[in-house]
């Protein structure tokens, strides 16, 4: 036993670890965002990243031969507290990890470990089941009259309950805690008197839980580690995987549940799918901690350049992938064969394949029934095996990609490139100038072609709107200049708007003659609005949230590569039929396309020459007479000008590379004036 003697001078104690001055004592910094865990014995002490399983040691001498249990943190005064078997007592845990005797009067006699402090009061609970036991409270608050007594509350054969941690939640001062059995209990911290809330699904020894500043609760399974989390609000409650912890038999856990789960020095990397993947933390996203010497291309925590396709996805073919790794590990990858927005488990193409240092040629089989176009494939790598598509982990990284899944025998090609987009930006006072700021509609836009032998079998359409500074109402659309709206099956059309089928076909009713016209919007005014107190949708400054459009069409097409349309296609704005602007009323007869674009049939051609047009269709068309255009398309996403503001203004140079026709200044889109004139975009 270590020799403590309390020194009625100093007010310092004796511990075989050194003497600890009270006075001097050093409690933690201010609500610490990670949760701390005691295991073992010696007692040894480390912090936990609850979002991804990460710890690390923290002490692994706290100047005791044996057990700390009951651990809980205080944040009325951020002090960590625990019963010591070796003292029988409650103890205070300093930040420098030694710890002080309380000498808190009325402990029962026998080891406790169950605890936690309230939110509410600075009042410590601990508990152990058995008639000589029970629930019992410690004031903590040196000005209460009850200043480190131990009062029981209620005796452990009337709450009788097999829990190994309870923890207290943040807002109705209720102890919560799962028992072996997975049952989970609310204890009433007036009476003792607990209430069975439904069993939560999984089963074990919880040693350690915690709650988070939204009142959800975290429990740790000390045989394997595992975190799950549970909405202890929901009327049948249910444990979450959500994370890979530290595993051992004897563990106790602490945290300051008002503190974020995820703090501002987080080095955590997420996937990029849409949140139907599981994304977000919300969401219980794919993540991981990030560590040197564990990753995914040449970064840590990279530029998302660790996995390549050398193949494409095609339907019952392999498909070859390179992965290019940090360290040696476990590969797993998903990939969304019927699109039908999640990673579900047969979806799974690679499971716990080990991965050494560099360049690892990986081989994945795409499904005959896999659908065809754009999905997305999910790549995670750790040193940890057996990891779901969500869910936290302690080190590696999670890819995201989107792909394109052919049909048997074709070749898909991306324009600008696979997982690139190039931005569409349109003036929409055509054939007027207008103020010119190139922002009424802007399009982060791509296309795929689907080849197979000497035939196009399918385009896929997809983007977003990015921007939309128009006082008029505008369509969006998609000519397919060359293929016949005969030759396209209308039928096999899957349109999405925001990942949600659409009850409309996008195919506009022409003559069979016609080039194919796909309508996106008839309105985008429909489809988006301006934030609160904003006049447009993220033109102006203070108004850039984001609520996108996003669009996607797949279109089966039966059509001769050889005058099949290739690259960006024909995308315009259109006028919504019915609608006013600066010259009348002109309807869907009104289209602004890319400089030199073929019209639709429905076009107006008596707007050509109007106002400050000066197009001399077909060789010219959308331009005035110094040759500035009125819809622009740049290679990359690109940062728009500010409501108001010119063009040439906001970008300079590009005024240079109009009258040079493209000599000069052909980066001049990268070029802003100031960061004030534009529009960030990514």
């Amino acid at each position: 036993m270590i020799s403590i003697k309390r020194m009625a001078v100093s007010g310092a104690f004796l511990l075989s670890a050194g003497w600890i001055e009270v006075a001097s004592a050093t409690a933690f910094d201010a609500c610490p965002t990670h949760a701390f865990l005691m295991q073992g014995a010696p007692a040894k002490l480390y912090s936990v990243d609850l979002a991804t399983g990460f710890y690390q040691t923290l002490a692994d001498n706290l100047g005791t031969n044996n057990v700390l249990n009951a651990m809980a943190y205080n944040f009325h005064d951020n002090y960590l507290y625990a019963y010591s078997k070796e003292l029988s007592n409650i103890v205070r845990i300093h930040s420098e990890y030694n710890i002080e005797n309380l000498n808190v009067s009325g402990m029962p006699d026998n080891s406790i470990y169950v605890g936690d402090i309230s939110l509410i009061e600075n009042v410590y609970y601990f508990y152990r089941p058995g008639s000589a036991y029970g629930l019992y409270r410690v004031d903590l608050d040196p000005a209460s009259e009850n200043y480190l007594q131990a009062i029981r509350i209620i005796d452990g054969g009337s709450l009788n309950l097999g829990i190994y941690d309870f923890a207290t939640h943040p807002v109705n001062n209720g102890l919560y805690a799962v028992d072996k059995s997975g049952n989970l209990h609310l204890i009433d911290v007036t009476d003792g008197s607990s209430q069975l809330l439904g069993n939560v699904g999984v089963t074990g020894v919880f040693g350690a839980a915690y709650f988070d500043e939204q009142g959800t609760l975290y429990i740790s399974r000390n045989s394997d580690g595992y975190i799950f989390r549970i909405n202890v609000t929901e009327q049948s409650p249910s444990a979450e995987f959500f994370a890979n912890g530290p595993s051992s038999s004897k563990n106790d856990g602490a945290r300051c549940a008002l503190a974020s789960l995820i703090g501002e020095q987080s080095t955590i990397d997420f996937g990029d799918a849409p949140e139907s993947y599981g994304t977000s933390l919300e969401n219980n996203g794919a993540r991981h901690n990030m560590v040197s010497g564990m990753s995914l291309g040449d970064n840590l925590g990279g530029d998302d350049d660790g996995i390549s396709l050398v193949t494409g996805l095609e339907q019952g073919m392999e498909s070859a992938l390179i992965v290019e790794a940090k360290g040696e590990g476990y590969l797993n990858v998903w990939v969304d064969w019927n699109q039908n927005q999640t990673f579900d488990d047969q979806d799974q193409a690679v499971q716990d394949k080990a991965i050494s240092e560099g360049n690892n040629l990986v081989v994945i089989d795409v499904p005959v029934s896999a659908q065809t176009g754009s999905t997305w494939l999910r790549a995670r790598y750790s040193s940890t095996a057996g990891i779901a598509a969500t869910g936290g982990v302690s080190d590696g990284e999670v890819e995201d990609i989107e792909v394109n899944i052919a049909e048997q025998g074709s070749t898909i090609i991306s324009y600008p490139g696979t997982g690139e987009y190039t931005t569409l930006a349109y003036e929409d006072h055509w054939p007027m100038t207008g103020d010119y700021d190139m922002n009424d509609v802007v399009v982060a836009y791509r296309t795929h072609k689907y080849v197979k032998g000497d035939q196009v079998t399918r385009y896929v359409v997809e983007g977003k709107v990015l921007a939309h500074g128009a006082s008029f109402s505008n369509g969006f659309a998609v000519q397919l200049d060359g293929v016949a709206t005969s030759q396209v099956n209308k039928d096999g059309i899957v349109f999405k708007l925001n990942g949600q089928l659409q009850p409309t076909n996008p195919l506009e009713d022409n003559a069979p003659s016609d080039d194919a016209v796909l309508i996106l919007a008839d309105n985008l005014w429909n489809y988006i609005l301006p934030p609160s107190g904003c006049r447009f949708y993220r033109t102006e400054k203070g108004c850039d949230a984001v609520s996108d459009l996003s669009f996607y069409m797949s279109v089966p097409v039966q059509v001769s590569a050889d005058v099949a349309p290739s690259d960006v296609l024909n995308p315009f704005v259109f006028g919504t039929p019915g609608g006013w602007r600066s010259i009348g009323a002109p309807g869907r007869g009104l289209e602004i396309h890319l400089k030199n674009k073929k019209v639709s049939s429905r076009f107006n051609f008596g707007l050509f020459g109007s106002g400050e047009d000066r197009s001399s269709y077909p060789l010219t068309s959308f331009l005035d007479e110094t040759g500035m255009p009125w819809a622009l398309e740049l290679p990359s996403l690109w940062d728009h000008p500010v409501e108001g503001v010119d063009l040439v203004d906001a970008y300079p140079q590009f005024i240079d590379y109009v009258l040079s026709m493209g000599g000069l200044s052909s980066n001049w889109y990268m070029s802003p004036a100031s960061s004030d004139k534009v529009i960030v975009n990514y």
